[in-house]
């Protein structure tokens, strides 16, 4: 069993049109720049490490590492359309900011390759109508009955 519970999927009825999701998701209600967690995060950000699967000290790799551009502020964004709990694991969810209610969509992936794992976490802004029309949104609308 994973040590990340799957969360609930969510009602498929925020789905069923464009104007069912934009009510479940709402609209910004303020200006970016007066919303100070959203102010902070840029459009895109991501955060990307290197690791390996053995201990430092049996094989140095060269590529070990860590880089991100995502501020503290993506942490205190809230899960809107549920996924995979993103940075716990591969997966992708909407999020939304609880002051200002702006979207970002989250999407987090792991590669192996041999002994090394690659993870990239990213976030991005988004809007209602862009969210929809995207790839991850057509995926939920497809289980839509």
């Amino acid at each position: 069993m994973s040590d990340y519970p799957q969360p609930p999927a969510p009602d498929l009825a925020i789905f069923a049109s464009l104007d069912a999701f934009r009510a479940h998701c709402g609209e910004p209600s303020m200006p970016i720049d007066k919303c100070l967690r959203c102010s902070a995060i840029p459009e895109r950000c991501s955060r990307q490490s290197v690791s390996s699967l053995v201990s430092d000290f049996d094989v140095d790799y060269g590529d070990e590492g860590y880089s991100s551009d995502v501020p503290d502020q993506v942490s205190e964004l809230e899960m809107l359309v549920n996924g995979p709990q993103v940075d716990s694991y591969q997966g992708e969810a909407l999020l939304r900011c609880p002051t200002c209610r702006r979207l970002y969509y989250g999407k987090s992936e792991n590669e192996y390759i041999g002994a090394r794992t690659y993870s990239t976490t990213s976030y991005e802004r988004v809007d209602v109508e862009a969210i929809y029309r995207s790839e991850w949104c057509a995926g939920w609308r497809a289980r839509v009955k």
